[in-house]
C-alpha cells in the first residue's frame, strides 16, 4: 500500500511539473518583448480595429503613439452628426423595455448612430 501511493504522489507530481511547464510556455508565446524602442515607423506596434488604428513607439521617457481613423483616407469629409438624435433616445429604451429589439436597433441605426 505504501509503494502504491508513492508512486500515485510522484506520478501525480510529475503531472503539475508537465501542466506547470505548458502553461508558463504558453504564457511565454503570448508575450511581445523587445530590446529598444521603435526608430522608425516600420518598427512600432500596430494596434486598431481597421476603422481607428495607432501606431505605438513603445519608450521609456515618453511615449509615441501616432493616431489614424478612416475618414482621412476617404477622399472627402464626413459628416457624421445626428443632430436630432438626442429625441429618439427615449422611444429607443421603450420599444427595448417592451422587448421590440429589432425595432429598436432599426430606429438607433436609421436616427441615432452615425452613417
Amino acid at each position: 500500500m505504501c509503494c502504491y501511493i508513492r508512486v500515485t504522489f510522484n506520478i501525480f507530481l510529475l503531472i503539475v511539473v508537465f501542466f506547470v511547464g505548458t502553461v508558463m510556455e504558453m504564457k511565454a508565446q503570448h508575450t511581445l518583448w523587445y530590446e529598444q524602442p521603435a526608430g522608425e515607423w516600420v518598427e512600432a506596434l500596430p494596434v486598431g480595429n481597421g476603422r481607428l488604428g495607432a501606431m505605438v513607439f513603445g519608450r521609456v521617457d515618453y511615449e509615441r503613439i501616432q493616431l489614424n481613423e478612416e475618414s482621412i483616407w476617404t477622399g472627402q469629409p464626413i459628416d457624421r452628426q445626428q443632430s436630432e438624435a438626442g429625441k429618439y433616445i427615449p422611444k429607443v429604451r421603450d420599444l427595448l423595455f417592451a422587448g421590440n429589439y429589432e425595432e429598436a436597433v432599426k430606429l438607433l441605426e436609421q436616427k441615432v448612430m452615425s452613417p
